[in-house]
């Protein structure tokens, strides 16, 4: 007899889950009786992902696998999709309790730097859903509870959502990757959340990081790509048409190299951020800030010794509206908690 492979094993746990919530009144549980026929509500079919059920406890599974009733106070949220919350044929739906998050957290959840939220701006600018505690439960434990909408506009629906994908669809990288980007992680977890600092404020205009491999990640040793994806509009180009690169402004390479010719990412930014940039000086400063970056992670390959998995890591710069999806495609988000792939906007974001 064959092994069972996992898809089998989590398949047969949900069918197993479903029959149990589904059962008729005449079915028997051998430890507890007969078992009690829950009803769907009909009322479902109105449901929607975001939505606020005021019910103030979930079930939980604690270290020692025994169910506890996790509070709730401000309520939970649907993390199902839409098409399955709504569905009556599906008995089944996840919940994650609401949360209230002080000032300065809530904004940088509101800016997609905390994937552990997802944020409900329909009832207030500090409430979210926990992701981090999801508990799936009957329809029918909903059928009494008031019912809010925690996303009311497209924007902030798409902003959920993309939410809830990303926390469940980030990449996970090899290890020796994860270690020699750590230096990059480092830095953007000291200075994002400051965006008084220079770096902090250069770090708002940085829309996302992408890591591309050359020969994909089965075969080693990688050839990584640090792709720093700009806002719109960041990015100075040359030329009417913005297709002649500007010169290299004589001597700067050297002003932003230490006495060990490391390049500097807190003195770049600084020159970033002066209002006498010039557009040629904004352009030559992003690409050495990339070329730092990737630098400090390739010295960090070599210093442990993985250069043998982690061969070379180079540098682009592109803007958002300029990464094709075919480059999506092909490469992985760097999903930091301080920076991360960015969410729908509204017009007035952008």
């Amino acid at each position: 007899m064959s092994a069972e492979t996992p898809e089998h094993t989590v398949s047969r746990f949900w069918t197993r889950l479903r029959g149990y919530f589904s059962r008729g009144q005449g079915e028997t549980n051998a430890r507890s009786g007969p078992a009690k026929a829950f009803d769907v509500p009909l009322g479902c079919v109105e449901w929607r992902q975001g939505d606020v059920f005021a019910i103030d406890s979930l079930t939980v599974v604690d270290g020692g696998g025994r169910p506890v009733e996790h509070r709730c106070d401000l309520g939970v949220a649907v993390v199902s999709q839409s098409c399955d919350a709504s569905q009556p044929s599906r008995p089944l739906i996840q919940l994650a309790p609401v949360t209230r998050l002080e000032t300065t957290s809530a904004r940088e959840a509101r800016d997609g730097k905390r994937p552990r939220y997802a944020h409900l701006a329909a009832v207030g600018p500090d409430l979210f859903a926990d992701l981090d505690v999801i508990a799936t439960a009957h329809k029918a434990r909903l059928a009494s509870a008031n019912r809010t909408a925690g996303v009311s506009d497209d924007v902030a629906v798409r902003r959920f959502s993309g939410a809830v994908a990303r926390r469940f669809g980030r990449y996970a990288f090899p290890d020796p990757v994860v270690a020699c980007l750590q230096p990059l992680r480092d830095a953007l977890a000291s200075k994002a959340p400051k965006p008084a600092t220079p770096l902090g404020s250069v770090l708002g205009m940085v829309s996302a990081l992408r890591i591309e491999v050359a020969d994909g990640w089965t075969n080693t040793p990688h050839d990584l790509t640090l792709i720093v994806v700009l806002e719109p509009g960041a990015l100075p180009t040359g030329g009417p048409d913005g297709d002649d690169l500007p010169d290299l402004p004589p001597g700067l390479e050297e002003q932003l190299r230490d006495s060990s010719s490391k390049l500097q990412p807190s003195l770049i930014a600084q020159r970033l951020t002066k209002a006498d940039a010039t557009p040629d000086f904004r352009y030559w400063l992003w690409q050495f800030l990339a070329q730092a970056w990737a630098e400090q992670c390739e010295a960090e390959a070599a210093r442990h010794n993985l250069r043998e998995t982690v061969r070379s890591v180079r540098h682009e710069l592109v803007t958002a509206d300029e990464f094709s999806l075919s480059r999506v495609n092909r490469s992985e988000a760097l999903d930091l908690d301080y920076l991360s792939e960015p969410l729908p906007r509204s017009a007035g974001d952008a």
